[in-house]
Order: structure tokens, then C-alpha cells, then sequence
């Protein structure tokens, strides 16, 4: 036990590390090309750690998987109908930072709904009985991230805005998207254990590397 809790702490400070000095790296405008090819892959690996973690935590495996896959599905199939009719989040395209397209939407952004709504469950789950307030607060924490993310997605090319900030229905459908996403993992009661501590250090850890990257911006 004292064995993991050592390893989890050394994940803890690496996954903090990692983020402040790639937002600093980014200040320095010397990496932009690398790191065009370094967001889709960190994307797909961490999704990946996270649905394996999920994985080995699911109360049914068949289950999960069908969860897994349906919240890729959506979060990608929701993304080419906003980017195609501007419906849920608004008037908006994507940029080259986050790779190869499939009908004008990133492929990773299947693997960026799945991770997100997995860190979202992973700082609520246990947290409470009821599934539709553990539902609704983490959903609420996803929109908090979403807060910090859209700034910083234009400077860092992931997409941009056709209007001069992103409309309060993005908010809204951010909201809406996560929690029904999140409902069948409360309601259900998905997972037999909790998921570790370091997944929650991820989730403010990247907040802070976006906070960095629009640190030259806050007071123009």
C-alpha cells in the first residue's frame, strides 16, 4: 500500500510537471509544429489510460464497453452536426492542432469526449448516492474546464469561434451533453472502486497548462 501511494504521488508531481513546463514551452513559440503532433497523440493515450482504468474498475465489463463506445460515438457524432449546422454549441470550426479530420472535425475528438467525461466521474463517483446531483456537479466541473478551455483553444489552433466569444448555448450544451453522458455511470453505479487520485490532478493539471498558455493575453 505505502509502495503505491509513493508511485501515485511520483504520477501526481510527472502529470503536474509535464503541463506547467509545456505551457511555458509554448510561451516560447519555439515548439508550435511539434506540438500540433504532440495534442492528438497525448489526447489518445491519455483516453486511453482512462477507458483501461475504467476498464478494470466496471461493475459489468459489457456493460462498460457499450457505455465506452457510445460516449465516443456521441461526442464525435455531436461535433460534426455543430461543426455542419451549428447545433448545440454554436458557430464554430476547427484548426489543424488537434490532427487528421473526418467531415471537418478532428478524429480525436471522440477520445477527448471520453476523457473528459471519465475525469469528470472520477472526481464525483462515490461522492454521493444520487445519481443526478453526482451527474449535474461533475457535469458542472466539466463546464468550469470548458470555461478555461475556450480561450486558450483558438491560441493553441484547436478551433475558433465565428463570433466574438462562444455563445452561452455552448455552455448549456456542454452541460446538457455531459450529464446525460454521465447519468448512466451514476445511475448505473458503473464502477466497483474509485478511480486514482491522479486522474483528478489531470483535470486541474491541464487547466492550468491552458491558464498558461493564455497568461500573455489576460491583460491586453
Amino acid at each position: 500500500m505505502i509502495v503505491l501511494r509513493k508511485t501515485e504521488t511520483i504520477i501526481i508531481l510527472v502529470v503536474w510537471g509535464f503541463f506547467i513546463i509545456s505551457g511555458f514551452a509554448n510561451l516560447s513559440g519555439k515548439h508550435q509544429e511539434a506540438e500540433q503532433i504532440i495534442a492528438p497523440l497525448l489526447l489518445m493515450f491519455t483516453s486511453f489510460i482512462l477507458f483501461l482504468l475504467g476498464l478494470q474498475r466496471a461493475a459489468s465489463i459489457g456493460w462498460y464497453l457499450i457505455w465506452a463506445v457510445s460516449v465516443w460515438l456521441i461526442g464525435f457524432g455531436i461535433e460534426v452536426l455543430g461543426t455542419a449546422t451549428t447545433f448545440p454549441f454554436g458557430m464554430y470550426y476547427y484548426g489543424s492542432g488537434l490532427g487528421p479530420k473526418i467531415f471537418d472535425v478532428p478524429i480525436v475528438m471522440g477520445c477527448a469526449w471520453l476523457k473528459i467525461i471519465l475525469l469528470g466521474a472520477s472526481i464525483l463517483y462515490f461522492r454521493t448516492q444520487l445519481a443526478w446531483l453526482g451527474a449535474g456537479i461533475a457535469s458542472l466541473f466539466i463546464v468550469c474546464y470548458d470555461l478555461i478551455l475556450e480561450p486558450a483553444a483558438e491560441v493553441l489552433e484547436y478551433w475558433y469561434w465565428m463570433t466574438p466569444y462562444p455563445p452561452i448555448q455552448n455552455y448549456i450544451a456542454w452541460f446538457s451533453v455531459s450529464f446525460i453522458l454521465l447519468l448512466p455511470v451514476f445511475y448505473g453505479r458503473l464502477f466497483t472502486a474509485p478511480f486514482p487520485r491522479w486522474c483528478v490532478h489531470l483535470f486541474f493539471a491541464e487547466q492550468l497548462y491552458f491558464l498558461i498558455v493564455l497568461s500573455p493575453y489576460m491583460f491586453n
